[in-house]
């Protein structure tokens, strides 16, 4: 089963790519009404851009990138980094788990990152 999968996104990679960053770019644009926005905005442009990138030449880059984005994704989401967050000066996200969503988003990237530098062939 894990065999077909594979065969499936193999043949699907452009198109998976493209939804991939489609998707981090979309949290970008989800973000630019935060008032931490010149944090998140970037961040999701650049884990974006890792995505589509296919350059051999940066591939040390996007192992390490990845690897970093998963880790603070799980500092941000276990709440670790809380006291140096962004504090948000209204009552908008009351209720709302902010910052363990940008967490997950965070985790998700390195995940995405990671996993398509392996099917470029890891090492």
């Amino acid at each position: 089963m894990i065999n077909e999968f594979s065969a499936v996104l193999g043949n699907n990679m452009v198109f998976s790519r493209i939804f991939t960053a489609g998707v981090f770019t979309l949290f970008a644009i989800l973000n630019l009404n935060d008032p931490d926005w010149f944090i998140w905005v970037p961040v999701y442009g650049i884990i974006a851009a890792l995505i589509l990138v296919t350059n051999s030449n940066a591939r040390k880059l996007k192992l390490m990138a990845g690897c970093f984005f998963l880790v603070l994704g799980l500092f941000v989401f276990a709440e670790v980094l809380n006291d140096i967050m962004f504090i948000q000066p209204d009552d908008r996200m009351i209720g709302l788990w902010e910052h363990q969503r940008e967490g997950l988003g965070l985790i998700l990237a390195g995940i995405s990152i990671v996993f398509f530098w392996h099917k470029e062939g890891g090492n």
